[in-house]
């Protein structure tokens, strides 16, 4: 009787050894498992992510220089003179004006009181007058710089679904793909070309046609030296001029986001050309510039008169007035740019991946993963027999 006791002790003994090591071998599995698919998220989320913007940033050129094609310019203005700096260190030259062509667009009376109605419909004043706060940065949605010039120029009305959508759409300067500058509006005179900024906001066009989608748009754009340093140029000297800071030189696609926004009748922008990861590529080749050899910017001015060889030098009757891309203007329509918007077709899809809502989505992700590896080794736990 007692050899049967004994033995039987040592066989519960046994059984419950043989059963913590099966829960052990089965939450080993289940950590292996867990393991391996967090490390292959991080690695689809995060590793690949950064090598292809690696990859970008080698795409675009991050050094400025004058674009070897571009057309006979317009009397450039004195270079600025060098500026010492707070430290003693030796002192900085202020961004010179690059080449810009001047190709004035009709502003006469009839289109300055169209653009006076709409300031004080959309800003509560009257005035024609340009102060600079932003940049925005916009496409064409075609392949000439002729084509978007003359959209412009003819002040047809935008198909906003407004009767008689007056002032046409303009913007202030045009950059074709071989780096030329054109200048269309006087820098003190407002355009039309985004919602919300048009008193405060200086508008470019990149000759661009978009058929591919924003983001591809954005690319095909950043690829191309001389037009890329010729953007990076004119907006550069344009930040120097009116103390613009770079977090102020933003795209359509986000100008509802700009801290200067405003529309009394409650429009918003509805365009996606330069969005928010397009912007910060940008961005960072001008820190980059800034970092190398940039004077300090000044503080704000107003715009004051113009250099020798500027559009504003233009008589008043007659001043030219910037065209704004097509689909890239947040108060043009596609309809009026002779095509589909592309804009409205694709967002950018290369957005950033150090954001709140993608660590948020991998820690999810990451903790939903190890539970079901819990769950799993708990669920494969032999019952005691």
């Amino acid at each position: 009787m007692q050899d049967y006791e004994r033995q039987d002790r040592q066989d519960r003994r046994e059984r419950r050894e043989a059963v913590r090591r099966h829960v052990r071998q089965q939450r080993l599995i289940g950590l292996i498992i867990a393991v391996g698919c967090v490390s292959f998220l991080l690695f689809f989320f995060l590793v690949i992510p950064a090598l292809r913007s690696d990859h970008r940033d080698k795409l675009s050129p991050t050094v400025v220089s004058a674009s070897p094609t571009a057309a006979p310019v317009a009397a450039a203005s004195p270079t600025p003179s060098p500026r010492p700096t707070e430290t003693g260190a030796p002192e900085a030259v202020a961004p010179p004006r690059p080449p810009i062509v001047d190709k004035p667009i009709a502003f006469g009376a009839e289109r300055r009181k169209q653009m006076a109605e709409y300031s004080l419909k959309r800003y509560g004043d009257s005035s024609l007058v340009l102060v600079p706060k932003v940049i925005v940065l916009h496409y064409t949605a075609g392949g000439s710089w002729e084509s978007a010039w003359s959209l412009f120029d003819s002040n047809a009305p935008n198909a906003s679904g407004i009767p008689n959508d007056l002032p046409g759409t303009s913007a202030h300067f045009i950059i074709d793909k071989d780096g030329t500058i054109y200048q269309l509006l006087p820098l003190d005179l407002r355009g039309r070309h985004t919602i919300g900024l048009n008193d405060v906001a200086i508008g470019i066009e990149f000759v661009e046609e978009g058929s591919g989608g924003s983001s591809a748009a954005v690319r095909n754009i950043l690829r191309r030296k001389p037009q890329i340093d010729a953007g990076l140029e004119l907006v550069r000297w344009l930040q120097y001029r009116f103390g613009i800071p770079t977090k102020d030189v933003i795209g359509h696609g986000t100008a509802n986001e700009s801290r200067y926004f405003t529309d009394l009748e409650g429009f918003r922008n509805d365009h996606s050309d330069w969005g928010a990861a397009d912007v910060r590529l940008f961005q960072e080749r001008l820190r980059e510039l800034d970092a190398v050899n940039s004077a300090p910017l000044p503080a704000k001015q107003s715009p004051g008169p113009p250099p020798a060889g500027d559009a504003a030098a233009a008589s008043p009757s007659t001043a030219a007035s910037e065209p704004a891309a097509p689909a890239a203007v947040a108060d043009a329509s596609p309809a009026a740019a002779g095509g589909q918007d592309p804009g409205q077709q694709d967002q950018p899809v290369h957005a950033g991946f150090f954001t709140p809502w993608r660590w948020g989505g991998v820690a999810f992700l990451v903790a939903a993963i190890v539970l079901l590896g819990l769950l799993f080794a708990r669920l494969q736990r032999p019952r005691r027999a």
